[in-house]
């Protein structure tokens, strides 16, 4: 499981081989608790926290990720002794393939056409669970569907004009996505599209948070497959841009907005209590945080689902996936003479 530190002041410690956790409540009350390195994958540390160097010793013997959390909850650093599984052939790969317009442009559309069915088969879900027949929903499936279609005819390289016309495509489907799914909310729930910086509702609000949780996950799925975050295909790159991981996130965006959806169409998100309401933006409070984390964390590692021929949990199908585009990439790299290569 992941642990997350949030209460102001929390102390994380090592005692006697565990980790040893000491944080007051809202009542300034102090708590007390032990976790084993067996409990935990991942720490999370949220201003203003702080661990001891026996901390992060404890948590390299047992390979558990440590996330340093900054402004608007997402990760600013990160402590990781996990030695990936791929080879340096793997980021060889990657490079040639990046750099390729021809090599890369059938990735990038697998990863957006899976994108758009998940969100086709999220709202074929809810209008299916649905008690009554939702006519804008079906407008917007019907929307989405044509978008898919739409992409699957593309055909040619990745350069400049055809990023600009994917980006096209894929922005009307998660338009069209967010819209259906708001048809379906309560008013008071109602939100006007994707908002990010700043955030202006609380549907999300708690959708970046879980967004950012998604975003570690596949970090280090791809990191212990062996890839680069930092070598994207379709997303821009720069200083402190993780490509990779915007371009590789793609497809499971929809479960994540699944677990969103359905503490919001439960009626489980108090607007005063959940939700912090800071003028300028809206952010997840203490509470929405303790009321997300522990419904992602069973979502993604202890639900299970088919996939790969087996039941899965949601964690594992990740770097499944993450090491099938390492032997991909591999795969496709060897089509290309260093030569031949088309550098854009």
């Amino acid at each position: 499981m992941d642990l997350h530190l949030t209460s102001y002041g929390a102390k994380i410690r090592v005692r006697q081989g565990l980790f040893a956790v000491k944080y007051f409540d809202e009542e300034m009350i102090l708590h007390r608790k032990e976790y084993a390195p067996s409990e935990l994958d991942c720490i999370w540390l949220y201003p203003p926290t702080s661990l001891s160097v026996e901390v992060i010793k404890l948590a390299a013997q047992h390979e558990i990720e440590i996330i340093f959390v900054g402004e608007r909850d997402m990760p600013m650093g990160r402590y990781s002794s996990y030695v990936p599984r791929g080879s340096s052939k793997v980021a060889k790969a990657q490079f040639i393939v990046s750099v390729s317009p021809k090599l890369s442009f059938p990735v990038v559309k697998d990863l957006l056409l899976r994108k758009i069915n998940s969100q086709a088969d999220f709202l074929r879900k809810v209008a299916k669970r649905s008690k009554k027949e939702n006519g804008e929903l079906l407008f917007y499936l019907d929307a989405i569907e044509d978008s898919f279609q739409k992409m699957q005819a593309m055909e040619g390289i990745l350069d400049d004009a055809m990023k600009q016309s994917l980006r096209g495509i894929e922005g009307t489907s998660s338009r069209n996505f967010y819209a259906a799914i708001n048809t379906t909310l309560l008013p008071r729930y109602r939100f006007n599209g994707r908002s990010r910086r700043p955030v202006k509702d609380a549907f999300n609000a708690f959708l970046n948070y879980a967004f950012a949780l998604l975003y570690t996950e596949v970090e280090r799925a791809l990191v212990r497959a062996g890839i680069q975050p930092i070598i994207g295909l379709m997303h821009r790159e720069g200083y402190q841009l993780k490509s990779m991981v915007y371009d590789f996130i793609e497809p499971f965006r929809a479960d994540t907005v699944w677990v969103v959806y359905q503490l919001f169409v439960r009626e489980r998100i108090s607007l005063q209590e959940h939700v912090s309401d800071l003028g300028a933006r809206v952010d997840v409070a203490r509470e929405g945080k303790r009321l997300l984390i522990p419904t992602w964390n069973k979502y993604y590692k202890e639900r299970r689902t088919k996939a790969f021929g087996m039941n899965l949990i949601r964690n594992e199908i990740i770097k499944r996936e993450a090491e099938l585009l390492a032997t991909r990439l591999l795969k496709i790299s060897k089509l290309a003479s260093y030569e031949s290569l088309d550098y854009v």
